[in-house]
């Protein structure tokens, strides 16, 4: 059954069920503020999914967060990823999201987590996706149009392969950097850019990235963000409007 819970510390509360679980799962932050006042932790199979909403005010939008969790608007990368390719006995850890709402428009940002364990050293495997909408989240004609999506990770561990490469395609214009770190880890940055009337509207950007863990001490952890900007184009000057979601991910296989 899912846990839902809404007010202050709902993170929290729900972070402690988890713990209480033997289940897998996985927070894209370990850590929460006044305007993340709805959480929740779903099971999927032998996992458990958690979700969490920024910029919701209660108990207005309450309905709108229970249905966006039981029947979420799930869309397809606007450039799927293809490589890194994950094995067949790759495990599926979890899945944790940040659904958010401001005055430009809306944002949707999913982490997912695969590993495989008899791998030496052990692979993880990341998927980051990121939806931006223009408007309103319900449609409405807004006047902000996503201008740039930027998904960045920071790493500890040994970054392998990362997907996609720098590339136009879609409607999309995709940036790719990779730099390493002095302690062995990366720092991975995908911008996407709108380049259609369609794109411009809405779309998903996505990464995949395979990361190598020496140390299996759990948990699994690596520090996110993404990035969301839209413009409003004025007569005398366009009005930008960034939303981040950064935090310290932790995952628990």
């Amino acid at each position: 059954m899912p846990v839902v819970v809404a007010g202050r510390d709902a993170q929290w509360i729900v972070m402690q069920a988890c713990d209480e679980t033997d289940r897998s799962y996985g927070f894209v932050r370990d850590s929460w503020g006044a305007n993340t006042r709805i959480a929740a932790a779903v099971p999927n199979d032998d996992r458990l999914d958690t979700h969490l909403f920024v910029g919701a005010d209660l108990p207005r939008d309450l309905p709108w967060a229970l249905g966006e969790l039981f029947d979420p608007l799930l869309k397809d990368c606007t450039v799927p990823v293809e490589a890194p390719s994950i094995p067949d006995d790759g495990v599926f850890v979890g899945t944790s999201r940040i659904r958010g709402v401001n005055d430009a428009g809306g944002f949707d940002r999913w982490d997912r987590v695969r590993t495989v364990s008899n791998d030496e050293p052990t692979s993880f495997f990341l998927d980051m996706e990121a939806t931006i909408y223009g408007g309103s989240t319900t449609g409405d004609d807004g006047a902000y149009r996503p201008e740039q999506v930027r998904l960045v990770a920071d790493f500890d561990n040994f970054v392998d392969t990362v997907g996609p490469g720098t590339t136009d395609a879609n409607g999309l214009s995709i940036a790719h950097t990779i730099v390493s770190t002095e302690n062995g880890g990366a720092n991975v940055d995908h911008t996407f850019i709108p380049q259609t009337a369609a794109t411009r509207e809405s779309f998903t950007g996505c990464t995949r990235m395979e990361i190598h863990v020496e140390d299996e001490s759990l948990p699994f952890s690596y520090i996110g963000n993404g990035r969301f900007r839209w413009h409003d184009p004025q007569i005398l000057d366009d009005d930008t409007w960034v939303h981040h979601t950064p935090g310290n991910a932790v995952w628990y296989p």
